[in-house]
């Protein structure tokens, strides 16, 4: 049966993500728009009219990898949790993310990483993804309580946590990668002390 024009779009879409996703594994961040296409038996207008560049591609592949975590986030829709509960939650989530792709998506993102240090383009781009998801991790943290007390988190304490242990993950994520078999409970035990810096004096 043929595809209708916005089902082509989609597979010629998914098969751009895919190659991409592949050959910046392989190659690094600096593979060729053709090579891309080719590997997805495309042509390279394909990736202009449907991602608008080569940047806007690979940053539609880092997107992607978070919003892999969505799916493993529904203990935290529990609204008695408190903050360091929450944090366990996500880190369950993110983990379970984490394992379930094997090393080729983290390969991917730390090539993606390496290539944005030489193009400050990606860079930017990066950061606005980078930043859109602090936002979402945050959300999960306001207004529950703060370790230690009977406060509720702020937005600001919220979002001070959640910059934090993107950071403690994204370490964790670049280590990984030379050295595997990390301690899972370090990150945790990590993860949880940084509930406290959104803990008033």
């Amino acid at each position: 049966m043929r595809l209708t024009r916005s089902e082509a779009k989609a597979a010629n879409r998914r098969a751009l993500l895919d190659a991409a996703r592949i050959l910046v594994t392989q190659d690094g961040g600096s593979v060729s728009v053709d090579a891309i296409a080719e590997a997805a038996d495309l042509t390279s207008g394909a990736i202009y009219s449907i991602f608008g560049s080569k940047n806007d591609l690979l940053v539609a592949l880092i997107t992607e990898n978070m919003a892999r975590i969505d799916e493993f986030l529904t203990p935290i829709d529990d609204p008695t949790l408190t903050v360091e509960q929450a944090i366990d939650a996500y880190l369950d989530a993110w983990l379970a993310s984490y394992y379930a792709d094997t090393v080729a998506q983290n390969t991917f993102a730390l090539q993606v990483v390496l290539a944005a240090a030489e193009d400050e383009g990606l860079t930017r781009k990066l950061t606005s993804a980078t930043t859109a998801e602090v936002s979402a991790i945050a959300r999960l943290f306001v207004d529950r309580v703060l370790p230690g007390t009977d406060r509720r988190c702020t937005p600001e304490q919220a979002r001070d946590i959640a910059l934090a242990i993107q950071a403690v993950l994204s370490g964790f994520t670049l280590r990984e990668s030379f050295t595997p078999d990390q301690t899972v409970d370090l990150v945790r035990r990590t993860c949880r002390a940084i509930a406290g810096i959104g803990t008033p004096a």
